[in-house]
């Protein structure tokens, strides 16, 4: 019914797999503990609306998920976390492009209404999958305080996407700790880095090889796809689609100026081949998340990460200079930043397999349990421990936030997951912006 599942008999739950007897065969986890709430039908909202795949990573997560007996458990007393299936896979009344705050909030009144769980933590050990374009842009209060797993790490809200196109970067990066932490406290960032995780999208396309032969290489960066937004149908200037990044470098870098130092930026597609054939592929965004970060770690290619203010999918789990260059909103200096002797390359390629095992959603893959991992991280992050034990760690070691923050945002991330901790330890409200 509406893409949940109409359970018999005493059965009940997401996939009717909970019921009297469940306990007896789905034992606790001896780590994470995930509890998945069983939603009611008329919060399904699919309309039978067809899917793209780029946003499939929320079911191949859920699929994994109900039938992992060492992290799902049916027990809600018993569990870490508590995720709250919404099927924003299937876009619903705000389609891919807009905000599911209407839905969100419908699911909070149902919890609280239903559940204790929700008002024990304020939501804090909640878990909402946000498979839009824009992530958890324009969410506000609504997503202030439960974990969110989106694609679109932006952190800002979505105005600095035309500031940062005229050259302006966000404010926080000339203020304090403190004045950053307003902000976060009531859901006005796209992405909390405090407290939500950035998820790579769907590609299921299969990890390509990562070496390339030097004397096959026909260039030094590629790109190709839409500059002046999407299909190539905005204005040909620095626009809010990509901050602006596409159409500099294409302005600076295109044609015979780019070919001087192999770059070869392009306003149409190319056959996927040109993947192959480059040292780096340049990854921006577009009006939210893009696809061609996952799509040049797939292919084996190092990206060119042109998306300044973006935390990355797992950014928090993988080293990503080690595989992978980082470009600010100077596009100038683009030439001296790909440079690398073939030592060089040589070891970046051998660190992008370990990236392309984490961005791939295949069977083969290990997507899955690197999202497992960042979970179990802000489980630890709000109780200090997991519930199964006080030993019990998480399988891949994090960090605090990546090493191109700066550092009065790093404090306010200190400063904020303290005070989630506190809240939850308290079992109250914490007073904040946040209602």
């Amino acid at each position: 019914m509406n893409g949940w599942c109409a359970c018999d008999n005493s059965s009940f739950g997401i996939d009717c797999r909970e019921g009297p007897d469940a306990s007896a065969t789905w034992p606790l986890p001896t780590g994470l503990r995930i509890y998945v709430y069983g939603m009611p039908a008329e919060l399904g909202f699919t309309f039978g609306r067809s899917v793209h795949s780029s946003y499939l990573a929320e079911n191949a997560f859920m699929d994994r998920l109900l039938a992992d007996r060492s992290v799902r458990t049916l027990d809600p007393e018993a569990a870490d976390l508590y995720l709250v299936p919404m099927l924003t896979v299937h876009y619903g009344h705000a389609s891919n492009q807009f905000c599911h705050r209407a839905r969100i909030e419908m699911a909070t009144l149902w919890l609280k209404a239903h559940h204790p769980y929700w008002e024990r933590s304020g939501g804090r050990d909640h878990v909402f999958f946000i498979a839009g374009d824009k992530g958890a842009c324009g969410l506000d209060v609504v997503g202030a305080r439960p974990i969110l797993l989106t694609h679109f790490g932006l952190l800002s809200p979505y105005s600095v996407m035309r500031s940062a196109a005229n050259g302006v970067p966000p404010a926080y990066m000339n203020t304090t700790a403190t004045e950053i932490e307003r902000p976060l406290r009531s859901g006005k960032w796209c992405f909390s880095p405090h407290k939500d995780i950035v998820v790579p999208p769907f590609d299921g396309t299969s990890p390509q090889p990562t070496a390339i032969n030097a004397t096959v290489r026909q260039h030094t960066l590629v790109h190709s796809g839409g500059i002046w937004a999407w299909r190539n149908l905005g204005p040909t200037v620095p626009t809010w689609y990509s901050m602006g990044m596409r159409q500099r470098l294409f302005m600076r870098w295109g044609g015979e100026v780019g070919e001087k130092h192999g770059i070869r930026i392009l306003n149409h597609s190319m056959p996927p081949s040109f993947l192959k054939t480059s040292r780096f592929c340049l990854a921006p965004h577009g009006d939210g998340f893009g696809m061609r970060l996952t799509s040049a770690i797939l292919a084996g290619c190092l990206p060119l990460i042109a998306q300044p203010f973006v935390e990355q999918p797992f950014e928090r789990l993988l080293a990503f200079p080690t595989f992978s260059r980082r470009l600010g909103l100077d596009v100038e200096q683009l030439p001296q930043l790909l440079e690398l002797d073939e030592a060089q390359e040589a070891t970046m390629r051998d660190s992008l397999r370990l990236a392309q095992q984490a961005f791939s959603w295949r069977p083969s893959g290990r997507a899955y349990e690197y999202l497992i991992s960042a979970l179990c991280q802000r489980a630890m992050e709000l109780r200090g421990r997991l519930k199964a034990s006080p030993h019990a760690t998480c399988s891949i070691p994090a960090q605090s936030a990546p090493s191109w923050f700066p550092t009065q945002l790093v404090q306010a991330i200190h400063r904020l997951q303290a005070e989630r901790r506190e809240a939850v330890a308290r079992g109250t409200r914490a007073p904040s912006g946040a209602r």
